[in-house]
């Protein structure tokens, strides 16, 4: 069972490069300038933990649905580049038959970053959930990867937890 959700660990990214636009300070602009700078910073994908959780808890619901075909349609473009469509739902049969049906899950985080092992540098959200299976309790995790001013699903991993956890 815990070689089933090894296997199902998958993480690939695309990169999203943000250019960040700076203007001379004169006096009569500073207004515009400030509200620019605000407009940035709403925009900053490390403060769109809220968003990146919503698009997590969306795939997991096409995923808790068994629409498997929707989870990976809705999925990142590196994703997809790297895993066939046959492919992933064959990992996503093989870990939600080891796991049985889901019982419970709980929001536990959501960790930005902007760099990933083995992936290259981008805008990343981590969604951490401590769920509840009928043949297992997991640590989940949704990988998200900001694309097209959207959070979509590049990796999902389920680590079973250990006994007391």
């Amino acid at each position: 069972m815990t070689r089933a959700l090894r296997s199902f660990s998958l993480l690939t990214a695309g990169l999203l490069c943000l250019a960040l636009l700076s203007t001379p300070a004169i006096a009569q602009d500073q207004e515009a300038q400030d509200q620019e700078a605000s407009d940035q910073e709403a925009q900053d994908p490390a403060d769109q933990t809220e968003q990146a959780r919503e698009a997590a808890e969306a795939w997991l619901a096409l995923f808790d649905a068994d629409d498997i075909e929707a989870t990976y349609e809705t999925a990142a473009e590196a994703f997809k580049t790297q895993v066939e469509m046959q492919d992933w739902q064959a990992q996503a049969a093989q870990v939600k038959q080891a796991v049985g049906e889901l019982d419970g899950r709980t929001y536990l985080e959501t960790t930005y970053a902007d760099e990933l092992p083995q992936a290259p540098e981008g805008d990343y959200m981590i969604v951490q959930y401590d769920t509840q299976y009928a043949n297992l309790d997991v640590t989940e995790f949704v990988i998200l990867v900001l694309e097209e001013d959207a959070w979509r699903m590049v990796g999902f991993n389920a680590q079973p937890q250990q006994q007391g956890q």
